[in-house]
């Protein structure tokens, strides 16, 4: 059962980081570790290990392969390099960013919070 729960996490990720992540990249937040990770599609098996601070939950990526990281509990958005596996910033926000799109021309992003509607 962990395993078929595994997998649907997995390809949630995928089709929530399609867009700007480079092709056949996937992203999954570990929120106790304080990670994202990078899983090749073709084996399962984890590439990269991006630490991001504690609490990750909502990704997104945008162009140039930018991935967004939500911290609900830590008022903040981390952005990290998808291809060089690194984080590059960390936004503070003033509620509990949960839910995260970025608009397809990296003009925007987009965050609905998790405490205040």
């Amino acid at each position: 059962m962990r395993r078929a729960r595994l997998l649907a996490v997995l390809a949630f990720a995928h089709l929530a980081c399609a867009h700007g992540a480079l092709a056949g990249e996937i992203y999954v937040a570990g929120q106790e570790a304080g990670v994202v990770s990078r899983v090749d599609p073709a084996t399962n098996r984890v590439v990269a290990t991006i630490p991001v601070g504690p609490g990750p939950a909502g990704l997104a990526t945008g162009p140039g392969g930018r991935v967004y990281v939500t911290h609900p509990d830590h008022r903040a958005i981390t952005v990290i390099d998808g291809p060089a596996g690194r984080v590059v910033a960390r936004l503070d926000h003033p509620g509990s960013p949960f839910g995260i799109a970025a608009a397809p021309d990296g003009s925007a992003l987009y965050v609905g919070d998790w405490r205040r509607g």
